[in-house]
């Protein structure tokens, strides 16, 4: 199919499309990213085991890596904007 089979409008859009930069749409609204604090209930290695504070539920395994070289156990981190932080 050439330009001449389409007509003007439509082939400026289908170019248009093309350079326009995407976005991207998690569902309905913006997407929020999620700010919570957690305590260290245990370290393995090179394993942080994470339990959030909010709710006393199962724990959530992070690379220690991504913390504070500085956490022990029982060390409350925050986390938001995907970096975490020593708050006690």
């Amino acid at each position: 199919m050439t330009g001449k089979d389409i007509s003007e409008k439509r082939y400026f859009q289908r170019i248009w499309a093309r350079k326009r930069p995407r976005t991207w749409h998690f569902g309905k609204g913006e997407y929020r990213m999620p700010v919570c604090d957690y305590e260290v209930v245990m370290i393995d290695g090179d394993y942080a085991h994470l339990r959030r504070l909010e709710d006393d539920g199962e724990t959530k395994l992070v690379a220690r890596a991504l913390l504070p070289p500085e956490i022990r156990e029982g060390s409350i981190l925050h986390y938001e904007m995907l970096q975490y932080s020593i708050i006690g």
